[in-house]
């Protein structure tokens, strides 16, 4: 079958209005963001359970202006969702109540790529009253004020690859007829046997091509299933039943692709790739109705040899008083297991080792005859809450995979919150007669104390985050030193704290 040409993209000129940007945190069940614009036009974006392969700080950031858009001068009103390009394994949703009111059969909804490019078509929520989006991936969305006769001629020229020529034309219809239904008109009497039309094109133009060619490499056999996968998911959300894609022989090579993907997690310690080759199994196995194929099972045990961690963590207190001079070091080794049906690591407390205490009396008072002090080491706890890396999937390189960026995407930050237990160490006067508590729980007094909870704690979840680290991709995967100090009352207390996250694959059986 002839290769479909990819024609020229759109590119638009987006200008952000950050003063009205909101981020947060979601995890795998989801969550929701809203924000207002400076024009008054509020931005609602829902993400459903199981949408993010992986939590992600999600930042959604109104548009000022829109340049270049091919559908007349019409009003626009959109965001920039970000990290930019992560694609949603469940539709998104994002719901515009613009300040002005743009009538229903004056809708284009729309989408782009990055920062501004591959322009095209955006598919609308077909049971929705409000102008809501469906989004699948993380980029540009919005509307404009305009007539769909207007995109009719401007269509064609959005352009792009075989796949996004055929998205677009269902984009359109489905955008015609929800504004006729919105509208209180009658829709197209075609409407259904033109979808069907357009649903066999894109399996003849896209689907049975990249099946065709699955084989030839795994990353061919990758874009092969996350084209199924897409494509099925667009026709349950049409009412379609499923086309029943022989997905058997898309798992069979898998299984050397899992092997592959795992070499270049052993080898090059390339991470951040596993669990989207696992989620990409998992569902086109479910397709099948085979949850327990071998093939999920390898791709499950893989990934957990893969996303294996230990942290190393060393901290050294110090408190500068009148009295003396208080030092208290502390170490752990946390280990990070993934655990591939939670899809997340197995979090476990672990002992912060007390390696070092000493009080060294400088008063100008004397103890007293027969009395002495006496130092005491006390350990604490080390309790890991969370552990986690932001990957920007509009960046990376064509050429040989690097352990940080790859053609799949470049991480660009590690999130580590934990919570340290007190600790026990202590100093004591002991005289003939009576002993006596000095100090006590020195360390936590310390960290607590020199900075750390001001610069460092936060909420959901709560704890300690520790971020802007030094990312270095190797099995020093990445490093995080700080230094904090406080000084009040005549005592300055300061502590210097080291975090070491070294990668340590180790293939099972």
């Amino acid at each position: 079958m002839p290769s479909i040409p990819t024609l020229p993209t759109i590119t638009v000129s987006p200008m952000l209005d950050d003063a009205h940007a909101v981020g947060a945190m979601v995890g795998r069940d989801g969550g929701e963001l809203t924000t207002t614009g400076a024009d008054g036009t509020v931005y609602t974006l829902l993400l459903p359970a199981g949408a993010l392969l992986a939590p992600a700080r999600v930042t959604m950031t109104p548009l000022s202006s829109l340049d270049g858009l091919p559908w007349g001068d019409g009003p626009s009103y959109g965001v920039q969702l970000e990290p930019s390009g992560t694609m949603l394994a469940e539709y998104g949703r994002l719901t515009i109540t613009p300040a002005g009111e743009v009538p229903a059969d004056a809708r284009v909804l729309f989408g782009y790529s990055g920062a501004g490019t591959e322009l095209a078509l955006a598919m609308p929520d077909p049971q929705a009253e409000t102008i809501t989006l469906l989004v699948e991936h993380f980029s540009g969305a919005g509307v404009q004020q305009g007539y769909l006769g207007d995109v009719e001629s401007a269509k064609k020229r959005l352009g792009g690859t075989a796949e996004q020529q055929v998205r677009n034309e269902v984009s359109a219809l489905l955008q015609a007829e929800r504004n006729a239904q919105l509208s209180g008109v009658a829709g197209d009497p075609a409407f259904q046997e033109t979808m069907e039309r357009l649903m066999d094109r894109y399996q003849k133009e896209v689907v049975d091509v990249r099946l065709a060619a699955a084989d030839s490499s795994c990353e061919a056999a990758r874009a092969a299933t996350e084209t199924v996968l897409a494509f099925e998911r667009q026709r349950q959300l049409l009412g379609f039943a499923e086309q029943g894609v022989d997905m058997s022989e898309l798992l069979a090579l898998q299984s050397v692709c899992v092997e592959e993907e795992y070499a270049l997690c052993a080898e090059q310690h390339i991470v951040h790739r596993m669990i989207s080759v696992l989620l990409q199994i998992e569902r086109a196995a479910q397709l099948m109705g085979g949850g327990d194929d071998p093939v999920v099972q390898l791709a499950r045990q893989r990934t957990e040899d893969c996303l294996r961690f230990d942290l190393e963590f060393s901290s050294d207190g110090a408190g500068h008083g009148d009295e003396g001079q208080l030092t208290s070091s502390m170490t752990a080794t946390v280990p990070f297991r993934f655990n591939a049906a939670a899809l997340d690591f197995d979090y476990e407390r672990q002992t912060l080792r007390n390696t070092a205490y000493d009080f060294t009396f400088e008063g100008s008072h004397n103890l007293g005859d027969g009395c002495s002090i006496r130092n005491k080491q006390g350990d604490g706890g080390f309790v890991p809450i969370a552990l986690w890396w932001d990957v920007d999937y509009g960046k990376g390189g064509d050429g040989e995979p690097g352990s940080l960026s790859t053609a799949r995407g470049e991480v660009t930050g590690l999130h580590l919150v934990w919570v340290p237990e007190q600790t026990t160490e202590s100093t004591i006067v002991v005289c003939t007669d009576f002993t006596s508590p000095l100090y006590k729980n020195v360390w936590s007094n310390y960290f607590w104390g020199a900075g750390h909870y001001e610069k460092q704690y936060k909420p959901s979840p709560d704890g300690f985050w520790i971020e802007d680290w030094e990312l270095l991709g190797g099995e020093t995967w990445a490093r995080k030193q700080e230094h904090t100090s406080s000084s009040g009352n005549d005592l300055i207390l300061e502590d210097t704290s080291t975090f070491e996250l070294r990668h340590v694959p180790q293939k099972s059986n």
